[in-house]
C-alpha cells in the first residue's frame, strides 16, 4: 500500500474490535494481551495498539491520540489524517516521539480502513467506552475489542455504498463472516466483543484460530520478539515490528515508519509504548530494540530520554532497553487543568485580543458543524495559521483538546451536551491567550 492507497484501504475493509484485553469471553486463550490475536508470521510483522479509554478523563488530559478518527464524511486528502500528536514535532527525544509518531502512521491505516466502509463510529475517542475501546493492528489485519452492536454493524456492512457492500458467508464460532460483494478482496468477522477486518478469509481465520489458542501466536513463536514484549509495558499506545518489513506500506505523505527515529531501521526488531497517567500529570515510555547491526551508544545516550524528568538506558551489544518519565514541566503534551466551571466565555473583539493572538489567528479561522446525532460538533480549522496553541473545549460536557498549529489536523470532533453546550476555541501565543471563536449548541 503506497502512500495510503485508498483502494487498498477499501480492500482491507474494516477493523476488528479486540474486545477485552484481559481475555474476557475467550476462556481458552493462551496469552493475555493484544498478541493473543497475532498469528505467527513467516516473514516480518508490523503491529500497533491503542487503548481508547485513555480519553475518558478529558478534563485532566487531552484525548492523547496519535491520529484523528475519520468519519463517513472523510475526504481522500492525506492531510485529513494526523500522523503526529500535537506538540510532538517540537520534542527531540525519540523515546517519546517514536511510539507516538510511528503509532500514528500504523494506527491511521487501521482506522481509515474502518471509516471508508462506514464503521468509523466504532472508534470514537469522544465516546471511549463505547464501540471498540481498544484497537490492534498486525500485518494488514485490524482487530477492535469492546461492546460491539453486531446487528448495527451487520446493517452497515450490508447497506453501505455498492463498492464497499458486504454479504454474510458463514460463521466461525461466535463470529459472523462477511465478504465484499464487488470482489474477493475484503473480509470481515463480527462478534459481540470484537470485529476483525482483512483482505482475505485466510487472514481472518488465522487471527481467530490464534485468539482461540489453536494456532501459535507471534510471541510464542519468536524468542526475540517475545523478549522485547516482556521488556515493554503495553501502555496506552504501542507500536513495533519484527523484521524484515516494508516501511512504504505504512506511510502518510513523506513520513514512513522507519523515518521517525534515526537509530531504528526496517531490519531491526523493536517494540515501544507510551502510558499516560493524567492523575499524576505524567507520561511513561518504554522501548526495547534488537538491532540488526552495531548500535551507536553515544547517540543513544545523548538522545534517548533527553526530554524526560528521569530515564534509564541499558545497552548490551545490539540489545537496547530504555524507559522514561515525562512531566508537564519537561514536555508540553496537552495536559490541561481540571475545569468544573460552567462560565461561558465570550469571544474577544480583535481589537481586544492580545496582539500576538490577533496576528496568529485569522478572521474566520474556525467553522462549526453540528452532527446528526446531536452529541458531537465538528470544528474545522480553515485558513493559514502562525504558530499557536489552540484549545477547544465544550463547557458543559467537559471535553477539552489542545493542539499546536500549523498542523496537519484539519478538524476535531467535540463531544457536547445535546441539551445545551458551548464550544469555545482559545489560542495561546508566546504566553498570551484569548478566546477566538465560540459555538452555541441548543
Amino acid at each position: 500500500m503506497d502512500n495510503l492507497d485508498r483502494r487498498r484501504f477499501l480492500a482491507v475493509s474494516l477493523s476488528t474490535t479486540i474486545g477485552s484485553i484481559a481475555g474476557c469471553g475467550v476462556p481458552d486463550a493462551k496469552v493475555s494481551g493484544p498478541y493473543d490475536w497475532a498469528p505467527k508470521q513467516d516473514d516480518g510483522m508490523v503491529t500497533a495498539y491503542i487503548d481508547y479509554t485513555l480519553s475518558e478523563d478529558t478534563s485532566r488530559i487531552n484525548p492523547v491520540l496519535p491520529l484523528i478518527v475519520p468519519s463517513s464524511e472523510q475526504n481522500n486528502s492525506d492531510d485529513a489524517l494526523a500522523s503526529t500528536l500535537s506538540n510532538v514535532d517540537r520534542i527531540a527525544d525519540p523515546l517519546l516521539t517514536f511510539p507516538l509518531e510511528t503509532g500514528g502512521l500504523v494506527l491511521g491505516t487501521a482506522v481509515l480502513s474502518m471509516a471508508t466502509i462506514g464503521l468509523g463510529p466504532l472508534v470514537d475517542p469522544a465516546r471511549p467506552t463505547e464501540g471498540a475501546t481498544e484497537l490492534f493492528f498486525t500485518n494488514g489485519v485490524t482487530v477492535g475489542v469492546g461492546d460491539i452492536d453486531s446487528s448495527d454493524v451487520d446493517e452497515t456492512l450490508r447497506s453501505g455504498p455498492e463498492r464497499s457492500r458486504f454479504e454474510s458467508v458463514g460463521e466461525d464460532g461466535e463470529y459472523t463472516l462477511y465478504r465484499r460483494q464487488s470482489d474477493d478482496n475484503g473480509f470481515v468477522a463480527v462478534g459481540e466483543s470484537a470485529v476483525i477486518v482483512a483482505e482475505s478469509q485466510t487472514q481472518v481465520e488465522a487471527v481467530l484460530d490464534t485468539r482461540h489458542g489453536s494456532r501459535e501466536n507471534v510471541v510464542e513463536a519468536d524468542d526475540t520478539f517475545s523478549a522485547l514484549i516482556d521488556e515493554t509495558d503495553t501502555g496506552h499506545v504501542l507500536v513495533g515490528w519484527n523484521a524484515p518489513i516494508e516501511p512504504a506500506q505504512f506511510s502518510i505523505g513523506d513520513e514512513r515508519i522507519d523515518s521517525t527515529a534515526a537509530f531504528i531501521s526496517a531490519n531491526d526488531d523493536v517494540v515501544s509504548s507510551v502510558t499516560f497517567e493524567p492523575d499524576d500529570g505524567e507520561i511513561r515510555t518504554d522501548l526495547a530494540l534488537s538491532a540488526d547491526d552495531d548500535v551507536d551508544e553515544s547517540q543513544l545516550d545523548e538522545h534517548l530520554g533527553s526530554a524526560s524528568a528521569d530515564h534509564s538506558l541499558s545497552i548490551d551489544e545490539n540489545r537496547v532497553t530504555a524507559s522514561g518519565r515525562y512531566t508537564e514541566s519537561t514536555v508540553n503534551l496537552n495536559f490541561v487543568a481540571d475545569r468544573t466551571t460552567t462560565t461561558r466565555p465570550t469571544v474577544a473583539r480583535r481589537d481586544d485580543l492580545p496582539q500576538e493572538v490577533a496576528e496568529a489567528i485569522p478572521d474566520g479561522a474556525f467553522e462549526f458543524k453540528n452532527a446528526e446525532e446531536e452529541s458531537t460538533v465538528r470544528v474545522r480549522l480553515v485558513g493559514e495559521f502562525d504558530n499557536a496553541e489552540i484549545t477547544i473545549q465544550a463547557v458543559e460536557s467537559g471535553f477539552s483538546s489542545t493542539l499546536s498549529v500549523p498542523t496537519s489536523i484539519r478538524w476535531i470532533d467535540v463531544s457536547v451536551d445535546p441539551d445545551g453546550d458551548v464550544v469555545v476555541v482559545s489560542a495561546t501565543v508566546d504566553g498570551a491567550s484569548g478566546v477566538v471563536a465560540r459555538h452555541e449548541v441548543s
